[in-house]
């Protein structure tokens, strides 16, 4: 992986935790990084926004790959694309952030770690008996196989419209989630009639 990766980072959070803020720039957590598509909004939490701006790593950008570093559910992965779940958002310190350079591309990314193999080899690195986590030399030096670029090319141009989908369909399927929450106890009430 050292060959393809361009980066790894990852976030962090303000000392002494998040606390209990209710809204500011979502700081995205291992309880998030669940596979495409799945997102638990109910989990979320937040930093402020002077944290966030004070942010030098950590940033979520589109189509980033994800993956948990620490903890019970260790090698778990997700990406996030076209503003799902947020335009803007952060990873706190139990996920990295993982960028490829130019030799291949961050779908194919995602899907050569989504193997379950691969699962296996990342929970494997574990450098920590007490509690479960790999380190970036850890990743970095995982294997992958790096196909020709008109390959890697031809695959990100079948799958990237897939995933587009897959995404605007997320985010359409929150949206209305909100809406019926928002109307079913008045219609339950009365106070709209159908």
């Amino acid at each position: 992986m050292s060959e393809v990766l361009s980066s790894i980072e990852s976030g962090s959070r303000p000392k002494g935790g998040v606390g209990d803020l209710a809204e500011g720039i979502p700081s995205i957590g291992a309880e998030n990084i669940n596979g495409l598509g799945f997102y638990d909004f109910s989990k979320e939490k937040f930093v402020s926004e002077e944290f966030f701006a004070k942010l030098k790593s950590g940033i979520v950008k589109s189509e980033d790959v994800l993956l948990y570093k620490d903890g019970a559910s260790l090698g778990r992965k997700t990406m996030f694309m076209d503003g799902f779940p947020h335009q803007i958002c952060a990873i706190n310190e139990h996920v990295f952030i993982l960028r490829s350079n130019n030799l291949i591309n961050q779908l194919f990314l995602y899907f050569w770690l989504d193997q379950s193999y691969m699962t296996e080899n990342i929970k494997s690195l574990n450098s920590n008996s007490a509690q479960p986590g790999i380190n970036q030399p850890a990743v970095r030096s995982l294997p992958i196989l790096i196909p020709e670029k008109t390959i890697s090319e031809k695959f990100e141009q079948i799958v990237k419209p897939l995933l587009s989908k897959l995404f605007n369909d997320c985010k359409e399927s929150y949206s209305l989630s909100l809406l019926r929450d928002k109307l079913l106890p008045k219609l339950m009430s009365g106070e709209i009639q159908i």
